[in-house]
């Protein structure tokens, strides 16, 4: 009994808090007015770029490209690589990939900034014998880092626009 009291009461405090899920309704985030798919994705250059690009259309846009958005989104994206483990013959047998998104959400109608900063995402890959199995994997460990950087920019665009009046 004393429990379902618990369970009860934390529920209300919950509610009175203006605490609301982010993910509330997958049509605007946590019930706002303004959604995801009122944000303008501006072109970002390279094969890495494009997979960016398509993986934020993804998270964003569920009903379409919006026709007037209200938002502009400008991402650049930089990739580094780096050795993390070296066998005692100077060979590299795993890679470290990291990569960073600087982002800058504009209002189109003021022209200035909304919110703007730097996220990062890490992966890793083996460095095999056979160099197509080193492609592949460079090449998977690159997708699962955008798709890490798009889910965390996607969760980030919809605080901000939460936050908007």
């Amino acid at each position: 009994m004393r429990k379902i009291f618990l369970i009860l009461t934390s529920l209300v405090v919950l509610s009175s808090c203006g605490f609301r899920p982010l993910y509330g309704n997958t049509n605007t985030l946590a019930g706002s007015t303004t959604s995801l798919d009122q944000i303008m994705l501006e072109d970002m250059p390279g094969a890495t770029g494009l997979n960016m690009k398509n993986a934020l259309i993804d998270r964003f846009y569920h009903h379409g490209y919006p026709e007037n958005p209200l938002y502009a989104l400008r991402v650049n994206l930089q990739e580094s690589g780096r050795s993390i483990v070296i066998e005692k013959n100077d060979t590299t047998t795993r890679t470290q990939l990291v990569m960073s998104a600087t982002y800058d959400l504009i209002d189109r109608r003021t022209r200035k900034s909304v919110d703007h900063g730097t996220i990062r995402a890490v992966s890793s890959f083996n460095n095999l014998p056979s160099q197509y199995t080193t492609i592949a994997t460079q090449s998977d460990a690159r997708e699962m880092t955008i798709r890490e950087l798009a889910d965390k920019l996607t969760l980030r665009m919809g605080v901000v626009l939460e936050q908007q009046p």
